[in-house]
């Protein structure tokens, strides 16, 4: 195992795994990637629900960014490379670790989701395991029509349909935890006084993209609640989708917060430090470090700028658009 090996499994241990499982991976061979892209395309392409045609855009958007995201590691390498100091080593494996910690929560909590779809179609099928059960069924429970009957091939369609269920987060996971992973390095080297700009460049397009159909999709979800609204466990599918929907919005304006705070913790350090102190030389470096830091550094999605603020004022007008849906419902009603 080389260097650059070492320095990528202190962030990207899971990373890697689930990258490597969508063919996404830049350090994998060639022939493996995309033998593994055609398998993963033709399983969940083959289900043309609205889910899968977006995770399949994301998944093709990842893949053009391919040569970024290794340029991304590559600075990684770079930067820890560059330290000597065993503090700043820290300082950055701790932020590394916080960056673990995020990810196994988003990984979590989306393979959580994920199991109250596949539960249960799992139920049904032990209950005739367990009954008996001699007859064929005609109801997959998932929202997916075959183009034949499928009361012969039942299981067989049952086993597809979840395999590209399972498959089909595997592209949200990898650059979800991805994501995290790099700007919590980017925080640590805000924390020993260092700054990556070329972050903010490359995924700017790739994130107003997401956030653009998670809107879409919070607010398609918030239609079919109230069409459903009599049954129950659709309704609760239909939430559960809609939180996990904000809950990702809420990582990505948490972590350009956190970007966005550690950037101005160095204006802090800077004004509360003896700069009065110092000569002429340094007191003009000083100067261009405050010009720096009066610009925010955050993760901006082309023009709109991904915090907290901007995050609660989406879930505001979420909100509204859910009354407003719900008082044309009612008049209708």
């Amino acid at each position: 195992m080389n260097d650059n090996s070492k320095i990528l499994s202190i962030y990207f241990q899971i990373n890697q795994y689930f990258m490597s499982c969508c063919g996404i991976w830049p350090y994998q061979s060639k022939k493996s990637a995309r033998l593994i892209r055609i398998f993963w395309s033709f399983m969940h392409i083959s289900v043309l629900q609205i889910e899968n045609i977006i995770l399949s855009i994301i998944f093709s958007n990842s893949i053009h960014h391919q040569t970024k995201i290794k340029y991304l590691l590559e600075k990684i390498c770079i930067n820890w490379k560059s330290l000597s100091d065993k503090k700043e080593q820290e300082i950055l494996f701790r932020y590394s670790e916080i960056g673990k910690i995020i990810s196994r929560i988003c990984i979590g909590t989306t393979i959580g989701s994920l199991f109250f779809i596949i539960v249960p179609p799992m139920v049904l099928f032990i209950q005739d395991e367990l009954q008996y059960y001699k007859g064929t069924r005609t109801e997959l429970n998932l929202f997916i029509q075959y183009p034949i009957e499928n009361n012969e091939y039942f299981y067989l369609f049952l086993i597809h349909a979840l395999t590209s269920g399972i498959l089909g987060i595997f592209p949200l996971l990898s650059l979800d935890s991805f994501t995290v992973n790099y700007v919590q390095h980017v925080c640590g080297m805000f924390a020993i006084l260092g700054l990556v700009d070329e972050f903010n460049d490359i995924v700017g397009t790739s994130f107003a993209i997401i956030i653009l159909i998670l809107i879409f999709l919070t607010c398609t979800s918030s239609i079919a609640i109230f069409i459903l609204w009599e049954n129950a466990k659709e309704v609760m599918r239909y939430l559960l989708f809609t939180f996990l929907e904000l809950l990702h919005m809420f990582c990505f304006a948490f972590l350009s917060q956190d970007l966005m705070n550690h950037n101005n913790k160095i204006y802090k350090c800077i004004f509360n430090s003896g700069w009065y102190k110092s000569s002429a030389k340094t007191g003009g470096l000083i100067k261009m470090m405050f010009l720096r830091c009066s610009r925010p550094c955050l993760i901006q999605c082309m023009t709109y700028p991904l915090t907290l603020e901007n995050f609660l004022s989406v879930l505001r007008h979420t909100f509204s658009y859910f009354m407003v849906v719900r008082s044309r419902m009612l008049q209708k009603a």
